[in-house]
């Protein structure tokens, strides 16, 4: 739809009926925005208008179009123009011309640095969204509070937290009165600073706590793993009187979860039990990876089974937890019942069952895992298929592991490393694919060579085991301690006891 058949469908109270008719004409079908905007004596109403579509339709070309006619006319002074103008740089993803126009055209308007503000520090850009609050009161305006939120987010993920106590610092002097909000954004900023006990000062001073300044002060804590801390704050959370919410419970299961706290856990699934709180499919996934690590398999099953609502997450957390556990065979078992209700698996499944078909040694079931998935999208990520390698070399399959491998576009060092530890009978091909990794430009590393040397166990592989060493010397490995270690056992193993005393005398350790 081109702007003027927009402009006629929804109406605009910019333009007038001549002024429309003027857009009309401007817009017929053989002209383009260039030669229209050359040839009319445009209103400050038509280059707003103007710019709102181009905002609107995320065209940045035709933006800058309108920006330069705007230039030529020199209307760029008018303050709603320079409004629109700014506002279309920041949605179509033009920051450094957002900014550049925001510095030249000396606005005034609090909420279009709050949007600079905000949509640099979208972009990443936080030490130039920190720089535009400052700018703020250099240039003698007030900032409100969505300014302080949004340069305390910027400082946060900066992990500024010098810069972020300078903007408190802003707050204190400026008089402005501390919303639950903006105290809550300020908590979060020195949690995710590594100043818990800023943080703790901001909650105690709070004029009155909310569930939602309580959550943060918990997830702060529990991101630093002072899961005893974050405990004490649950049990005084509630004994304020407090209920928490799904987000609460989660985040207390995690902290559970991390400290083995099983009796704490289970407390707490007494206490969801008997007071009927619901409990969502974010709870219920982590109450089962709280009780699989530890180690109560069962009540992890249990949970499972009386689940009103399971997502893909949780029968991942469920297969998961029964192959932590050692119960591989039931884990698999799961994986076809999974399939048989309709649950789609991803490619966290597919890892998971391959490692149990590892851990079983079992071929048949590895192939039928892979059948599932062979046509998938998922067949493009390279740590399922790294696994999926794994699985075929361990399971006794080389030549299936190859074919897969060779098929492959891209091969990291692990991949190449799990290759090369299934040639381990064969140190003369292992060879061969070593001489291929380097061809495709990938430095080995120490488990490279540990394969590599694996595979030496007689006198027949002693020209291997020293064309090995010489590679380890110009890689600079030769001191490593494990393979140091290595290839005193195989230069042994091969005969060359001389060779081994002089790889033991220049190990460092």
């Amino acid at each position: 739809m081109c702007f003027v058949e927009f402009l006629s469908s929804h109406g605009s109270p910019l333009l007038d009926s001549h002024a429309m008719e003027e857009m009309r004409r401007l817009y017929s079908k053989d002209q383009n925005l260039l030669q229209s905007l050359h040839n009319a004596g445009t209103s400050p109403e038509t280059y707003r208008f103007l710019l709102e579509r181009c905002t609107a339709e995320n065209s940045l070309e035709n933006g800058r179009t309108v920006h330069a006619h705007i230039i030529k006319k020199q209307c760029e002074s008018d303050a709603a123009i320079a409004t629109s103008l700014v506002n279309m740089y920041i949605k179509c993803r033009s920051l450094d011309d957002a900014c550049a126009s925001f510095i030249a055209l000396n606005l005034k308007k609090v909420v279009l640095w709050n949007a600079i503000i905000a949509a640099l520090t979208q972009d990443g850009r936080l030490e130039e969204a920190i720089h535009f609050f400052w700018e703020i009161e250099r240039r003698e305006l007030s900032p409100n509070e969505v300014t302080y939120l949004n340069t305390f987010k910027a400082c946060a993920l900066l992990r500024s937290i010098g810069q972020g106590f300078e903007v408190h610092r802003h707050i204190i002097v400026s008089g402005l009165e501390l919303t639950d909000f903006t105290a809550n954004t300020m908590i979060d900023m020195y949690a995710k600073c590594g100043s818990l006990e800023d943080a703790y000062v901001v909650f105690r001073t709070m004029n009155m706590h909310t569930l939602a300044s309580w959550n943060v002060m918990i997830s702060g804590f529990s991101q630093h793993r002072y899961f005893g801390e974050v405990l004490r704050f649950f049990r005084q959370m509630l004994s304020e009187g407090f209920q928490p919410d799904e987000y609460t419970l989660v985040v207390i299961l995690r902290a559970c979860i991390d400290t083995e706290a099983l009796q704490f856990g289970q407390s707490l699934h007494d206490f969801l039990i008997r007071s009927s709180t619901l409990t969502g499919v974010y709870v219920t996934n982590a109450l089962m990876a709280m009780y699989a690590k530890c180690k109560c398999i069962e009540d992890a099953n249990t949970v499972f089974r009386l689940a009103s609502e399971r997502d893909l997450v949780t029968w991942n957390t469920m297969i998961g937890g029964l192959l932590e556990n050692g119960q591989n065979t039931k884990s698999l078992e799961l994986f076809q019942c999974m399939r048989t209700q309709g649950m789609k698996p991803d490619r966290a499944t597919f890892i998971g069952v391959l490692k149990a078909c590892i851990a079983l040694g079992s071929l048949d079931m590895g192939k039928m895992v892979h059948a599932c998935f062979i046509e998938d999208e998922d067949s493009q990520c390279i740590l399922l298929m790294s696994t999926l390698v794994d699985m075929y070399t361990k399971c006794g399959s080389t030549e299936d592991a190859r074919r897969i491998f060779n098929k492959m576009h891209t091969r990291n060092a692990v991949l190449w490393n799990i290759m090369l530890a299934g040639y381990s009978h064969s140190v003369e091909e292992a060879v061969k694919l070593f001489e291929q990794m380097e061809g495709d430009s990938l430095k080995p590393d120490e488990v490279t060579f540990l394969n590599l040397l694996k595979g030496c166990q007689t006198e027949e592989h002693l020209e291997f085991c020293q064309l090995i060493h010489n590679c380890c010397i110009e890689y600079g490995h030769e001191t490593d301690l494990y393979i140091g270690s290595c290839l005193v056992d195989v230069y042994s193993t091969c005969g060359s006891l001389i060779e081994a005393w002089r790889v033991f005398e220049v190990m460092p350790e």
